[in-house]
């Protein structure tokens, strides 16, 4: 019988990987939403939309870690059953040689986002937004979303935002590998084992 995500294993993801960010996030928009209470507040409806983006996305992600939590459990059982089949070897064998490859790809993964740290981002974000013409963009912002738009708060919403995403996109990208190696282990050890009484 297959295992599924059950509530408890989503809150136990959620409150391992995303309960600290989400927490950062709150703190942070509340700082913001004293600075700038025309933007950041929920009678804004473009802040309200972004938020529940946001949401939908970190919910998302740890419905994703908590499939793969499951998936884990359930590839251990397979793991066992392919042990006692008769191609068992051949297929533990195709199996060691994927994982190996998709912790290579995860690790080159893991490094892209090691090199596009937020400071990066921050900088080439920055160096887009001098280029811009101010005044126009304000007038635009004025016209389409009803308030004014200064510098300060066009740098802090694409810093806010960017940061969000990475934190975000990091960690689910880390769990994934984290997940990848444990997999890795149990199929090498599960083929080792198969070796061993062959012998």
């Amino acid at each position: 019988m297959e295992a599924k995500i059950t509530l408890k294993d989503f809150l136990s993801v959620y409150l391992r990987n995303y309960f600290i960010p989400t927490i950062v996030i709150i703190v942070v928009i509340n700082s913001l939403s004293k600075w700038y209470p025309k933007i950041f507040s929920f009678e804004n409806s473009f802040f309200k939309y972004g938020c529940v983006l946001v949401a939908l996305y970190i919910l998302y992600s740890t419905f994703k870690i908590s499939s793969q939590f499951v998936y884990s459990i359930n590839f251990s059982r397979l793991l066992f059953e392919l042990k006692r089949e008769n191609d068992g070897e051949e297929r533990l064998l195709s199996a060691y040689n994927s994982y190996s490859n998709y912790i290579e790809e995860n690790k080159l993964r893991l490094d892209i986002y090691k090199s596009f740290s937020p400071i990066p981002i921050v900088v080439f974000s920055l160096g887009i937004l001098i280029k811009w013409d101010f005044n126009k963009l304000s007038v635009y912002f004025e016209n389409v979303l009803n308030f004014k738009l200064e510098l300060n708060s066009i740098i802090g919403g694409v810093i806010l935002l960017l940061g969000i995403w990475y934190i975000i996109s990091y960690r689910k990208c880390w769990a994934y590998h984290r997940n990848l190696l444990r997999r890795y282990a149990e199929v090498k050890t599960a083929y080792e084992s198969l070796k061993i009484k062959e012998k």
